[in-house]
């Protein structure tokens, strides 16, 4: 394919949605030779008509509407194509408060059937206790308390938690 061609290409693919600029880089070389992929990769982005930052933002404010969390999210930009540099920056410019994203998902998935329960049991059979009816503040010292658990049980801190943090 001549240079013209490729380019009318990608514009075509760009008409239709967002791609990354390495989704059109491989989408292009299955079609042409690689200096001529570079040319039309220059122009496109000359043109402001890639912008990987854009989409990030765009992407992630999609998924955060549907409610997916970090991991999910940056999976799903590493899939498109995007250069982990990018994906970073771009979460780090979002202003998100990832406990009350948590909230919302688990009230939309659960409603208040789960306001009543304080445990369940987990694969092993063991009762797992969650703090379901908690507001936000609660759940983040929660969870801190789990984390401080395990630190003490593989001994980096070589305390004991009986109601409460105390070092020996």
């Amino acid at each position: 394919m001549s240079q013209d061609q490729l380019y009318d290409l990608a514009v075509g693919l760009l008409a239709k949605r967002d791609y990354s600029s390495g989704d059109i880089r491989r989408h292009l070389s299955k079609h042409g030779e690689n200096t001529l992929v570079e040319q039309v990769m220059d122009k496109l982005l000359s043109h402001h008509y890639l912008d990987d930052a854009r989409l990030a933002e765009r992407e992630i404010s999609k998924q955060i509407s549907k409610l997916h969390g970090l991991s999910r999210i940056k999976q799903e930009l590493r899939q498109k194509g995007l250069d982990s540099l990018i994906i970073e920056q771009a979460l780090e410019d979002i202003d998100v408060d990832w406990f009350e994203l948590c909230l919302k998902a688990k009230e939309k998935k659960f409603g208040d059937r789960l306001a009543g329960r304080s445990c369940r049991k987990s694969k092993n059979g063991a009762l797992l206790t969650i703090p379901w009816s908690l507001d936000v503040s609660d759940i983040r010292m929660y969870f801190l308390k789990i984390s401080i658990t395990a630190l003490c049980n593989i001994g980096s801190l070589g305390c004991l938690i009986k109601g409460g943090v105390s070092a020996s």
